[in-house]
């Protein structure tokens, strides 16, 4: 699990708002401000909405990459699309993506 994110929502006297606090590690007992390494307590930064705002993390984009040729044999144009993705998927979510598939590309 990634460690926690806060951003600071207004100014303080050794930090500029949107500067981050960021967790000192697994059952940390502080947050590590980047830019100075001053730390502040959990306390402080997690019972202070006003001040500090958690970090939304932001979602990995699925890759696809595609490639055109037409075939020697038959002289059809053949279509290859591959999808790469950066996490891993249920087995039925997959089966969901590729009758999606199927259906664009017989015009179902």
């Amino acid at each position: 699990m990634k460690p926690k994110t806060y951003i600071l929502q207004k100014d303080i006297f050794f930090a500029k708002a949107g500067d981050e606090f960021i967790e000192t590690g697994t059952n940390s007992m502080s947050y590590l401000h980047k830019q100075t390494w001053c730390q502040l307590s959990v306390d402080v930064i997690e019972n202070n909405p006003e001040w500090f705002k958690l970090k939304e993390e932001e979602r990995e984009k699925i890759q696809i990459s595609s490639s055109i040729y037409k075939c020697g044999m038959t002289g059809k144009t053949i279509f290859n699309y591959q999808i790469n993705l950066s996490k891993c998927l249920r087995d039925d979510t997959v089966s969901k993506i590729q009758e999606a598939i199927q259906k664009i590309v017989n015009d179902d």
